[in-house]
């Protein structure tokens, strides 16, 4: 049976003792405004269906030019819209150079899946050529 627990974070989780493989939840569920419920559930599989938002507290007091759409680094999420057309596939996608990586701030690289802000398009490899292009930066200005 599938369930949904609407409203509900994870406080903890831990193998469910004499289970085979079973993990018990603790959840935390709103039952109304401020006010929050535990409720304990045990699963085999867990599906965590969250919105995404990377944690930006890091350059929040410098200046870093954010995408209003993205909540990614300006110049890289514009060239990721314009290149996906808003879909397309992401496998396919090639790294947009290194001018992409450069923010206002001197010297401030934002890398890796938080500079695809909420886009969910990142991939590994291109993580690995934003650092490589990060080093090149660098090396240039250097």
């Amino acid at each position: 049976a599938v369930h949904y627990h609407r409203n509900s974070h994870i406080v903890q989780l831990e193998e469910a003792a004499g289970t085979d493989g079973l993990i018990k939840i603790e959840l935390a569920q709103e039952v109304n405004e401020g006010e929050w419920e535990t409720q304990y559930v045990e699963a085999d599989i867990i599906i965590s269906c969250c919105g995404y938002r990377p944690n930006d507290s890091m350059w929040s007091e410098v200046q870093v030019h954010q995408c209003f759409a993205t909540a990614g680094p300006m110049k890289l999420a514009a060239a990721l819209m314009a290149s996906s057309g808003g879909g397309g596939d992401c496998l396919a996608q090639v790294s947009h150079g290194p001018e992409t990586l450069l923010n206002p701030e001197p010297g401030m690289f934002i890398l890796g899946m938080k500079s695809y802000g909420r886009g969910s398009s990142f991939l590994l490899r291109i993580g690995h050529q934003q650092v490589a292009d990060t080093m090149d930066l660098i090396q240039q200005q250097g």
